[in-house]
């Protein structure tokens, strides 16, 4: 919109915003349109060595495993390509559920960099489609603001 100015500092938000909204739009397009690699990545037998809901701000479980593959033993918390944000504290909890303590479980390694894993190669449909509508939503957010300050 000609004439119209934003400070330097309202066009570093806008733009932080941006990009943040982008990458969740390409995360979840990737997942719905089935380019995510991790649905090839190797399985390999390993166990949850570390469970922790509490003190996660953020409002995801902490779910650490263990692995080796060729010889060499790997830590993992990644559960899904697409991470989860849960509404409340007992939604992570119910979550963190499908993976107790001590549980043995398959996990999907990266055969090109063994450090990179996650119990979930293929997350679910609603995980996909809500990081796509969260970065279209976040893009018209965006576009609203810049043209309307």
């Amino acid at each position: 919109m000609p004439g119209v100015e934003h400070a330097p500092f309202t066009l570093f938000l806008l733009g932080l915003f941006a990009f943040i909204s982008i990458w969740a739009l390409l995360s979840g397009l990737r997942i719905l349109l089935g380019l995510n690699p991790e649905r090839h990545w190797v399985p390999v037998p390993g166990v949850i060595c570390e469970l922790n809901v509490n003190g996660n701000r953020r409002r995801q479980p902490l779910i650490r495993y263990s692995y080796e593959y060729q010889g060499r033993r790997h830590t993992s918390e990644a559960v899904s390509p697409i991470k989860e944000l849960y509404m409340s504290r007992n939604g992570a909890m119910v979550a963190a559920r499908r993976y107790p303590y001590g549980a043995n479980v398959t996990v999907f390694v990266n055969p090109q960099d063994p450090s990179q894993a996650v119990l979930e190669p293929i997350p679910k449909s609603g995980e996909a489609l809500t990081a796509t509508l969260r970065g279209v939503g976040g893009l018209l957010v965006v576009a609203i603001l810049y043209l309307n300050p």
